[in-house]
């Protein structure tokens, strides 16, 4: 694996350090170490979520909830480190949201479980925007976000920027929402990629296009070994372990129905312009798109027999709009350097790339952990191929791929990290 590779520093495979887990009360008044009675930490991560979250498993024996007073309004802070990869740590803070029901361990102790998720997150459902914007959507997405009247967050902002000056009215909004809406619109300013996506993982804040995550750098290889093959941790090296999956499964491999009623293959949009009172229609067909944005792989994962990818009456959308003579948005008529939306061109373009993601090539996979390995990184899996092909790679699930979903596991009494990540990919590698 390319992070911080050369040994790990590890004694064994999934060695992590707990340096710190610490619950505060809501007034912060008061605080209590948590690390001795923590049992299992669960982080959770999703390209297609807008705020990490977690859980924690405690063994109470010093009656926490009347004691400190936990009500579901508390703070968790949280530090863990795997040992030699000093620039991946994680540090967050959670908000403590649940309390799970509580189930009597023995005399004086009782287990249960603590639902956390981002601060950020709860602030968001707080606060409303109702602001008029003016300029680059990608400088809306930052204010929206560190604003003190709505996010006001201090982590990383990884926000690509986008292309266009633009006039925009949030009606009252949460901060999230209104954020998503802007995913709807935005454009990169390199790529013109309208593929963007706005989530959380343990890093900060992401606002970008699949185009930049394609661009990144594979973050590791990971391969899988025949059914049946059992590692053994005595002959195989650290990094060797790293690398190989304890376990995983093929979860989804293009489900063709879900992927024509989708619009996935092919589908329409017709813009109705209610100022000049006409329509036109623009259609997307799935080998005609497929080279002209940024894709993980370089082959279609379908082949166009019969004709796949030239229904595209299979999905229609309706898109109103108002433009005048000289394409501009009505509403700013006269207002030369403002952008009219794109969505006539770039909503059936974004609508069939998520689906892809959705219903495509789909690989969920149980691994030993570092804290370097985050949803919306890029991996390489090697699976082998059936006997028949010796000792060649199978074709279909060998090559790069997006982690969408991860979930952190830390378990205290063997002091063991292990991943559970679900990875993708839209496309398939060169044909051997």
């Amino acid at each position: 694996m390319s992070m911080g590779s050369g040994g790990y520093g590890v004694q064994y495979v999934g060695e992590y350090t707990l340096k710190k887990l610490q619950l505060i009360s809501a007034d912060f008044t008061k605080s209590i170490d948590l690390t001795g009675i923590a049992v299992e930490i669960n982080i959770f991560e999703n390209i297609f979520l807008n705020a990490i979250s977690a859980s924690l498993m405690v063994v109470d024996t010093a009656d926490l909830i009347n004691n400190i007073g936990i009500y579901g309004q508390e703070f968790v802070e949280l530090e863990i480190e795997t040992p030699s990869l000093d620039d991946y740590p994680i540090k967050l803070t959670f908000s403590v949201y649940k309390i799970g029901a509580r189930e009597d361990a023995n005399a004086g102790a009782a287990i249960y479980e603590l639902s956390l998720v981002s601060p950020e997150f709860m602030l968001n459902h707080r606060s409303r925007i109702s602001k008029s914007y003016s300029g680059n959507i990608s400088t809306m997405v930052e204010d929206a976000l560190k604003n003190d009247l709505y996010i006001q967050t201090k982590k990383g902002l990884f926000i690509e920027p986008t292309k266009g000056v633009r006039k925009i009215v949030s009606p009252n909004l949460h901060p999230y929402m209104f954020i998503q809406n802007l995913a709807l619109e935005a454009q990169s300013a390199e790529s013109a990629s309208p593929h963007y996506l706005f989530f959380e993982n343990m890093r900060g804040f992401w606002f970008i296009s699949l185009q930049q995550l394609y661009n990144q750098d594979t973050v590791g290889v990971y391969n899988a070994s025949h059914a049946g093959e059992l590692l053994d941790n005595k002959t195989i090296d650290i990094q060797s372990q790293l690398e190989t999956a304890i376990n995983y499964n093929i979860t989804g491999n293009n489900d063709t129905l879900m992927n024509v009623k989708s619009g996935m293959l092919g589908s329409t949009i017709i813009t109705h312009d209610i100022y000049n009172k006409s329509y036109s229609k623009n259609t997307y067909g799935y080998f005609d798109d497929f080279d002209k944005h940024k894709r993980i792989d370089t082959n279609p994962i379908y082949n166009n027999q019969r004709g796949i990818g030239n229904f595209p009456d299979s999905r229609i959308f309706v898109n109103p709009t108002s433009t005048t003579t000289d394409f501009q948005d009505a509403q700013h008529h006269g207002q030369s350097s403002v952008t009219s939306n794109q969505l006539s061109e770039t909503f059936l373009h974004r609508k069939a790339r998520f689906s892809e993601l959705g219903s495509g090539i789909n690989v969920q996979m149980r691994v030993n952990g570092t804290t370097a390995l985050n949803a919306g990184q890029k991996i390489i899996f090697n699976k082998p191929a059936n006997s028949e092909f010796g000792n060649k790679l199978d074709p279909d699930y060998q090559g790069q791929f997006l982690v969408t979903q991860t979930r952190h596991i830390f378990t205290q009494v063997e002091k063991k990290h292990e991943i559970i990540f679900s990875a993708v990919k839209d496309a398939a590698p060169p044909q051997q």
